[in-house]
């Protein structure tokens, strides 16, 4: 089967239809809504490796210490509890590879760590 080959003119009126509408959506969206992303998200289990991406880690292993929810949000990281957690208890645990040296942690971007699971939202 051919094909469906479109003349160059008409080809050119639906980039130009679809442009518009897209400028015209454009201009209907708050200034703060125009750029937003979706937000991507994470589960993890306790004693699952914590991912690079999240946290850069030189001499040392980083393990979730809890059921976890990671949610990247405004160029930012959310770590929720699975469940409710006391300001002491730690949602990640580093272990040490070698003691003769510095273990190091560097976060790729802000990251903000909650204490109480995230609400979840039907809506």
């Amino acid at each position: 089967m051919p094909e469906l080959a479109l003349p160059v003119r008409e080809l050119n009126a639906v980039r130009n239809f679809d442009a518009a509408k897209r400028r015209r959506s454009a201009e209907t969206l708050q200034p703060d809504e125009r750029f937003l992303m979706p937000e991507k998200t994470w589960t993890f289990e306790a004693g699952d490796r914590v991912p690079e991406w999240l946290m850069r880690q030189t001499n040392c292993v980083l393990r979730f210490d809890r059921d976890a929810v990671v949610v990247e949000s405004n160029s930012e990281y959310l770590i929720y509890p699975a469940s409710t957690m006391s300001a002491d208890d730690t949602i990640v645990m580093a272990e040490i590879i070698d003691e003769r040296r510095d273990a190091e942690v560097e976060q790729v971007m802000p990251i903000v760590a909650h204490t109480t699971p995230r609400s979840m939202s039907l809506n």
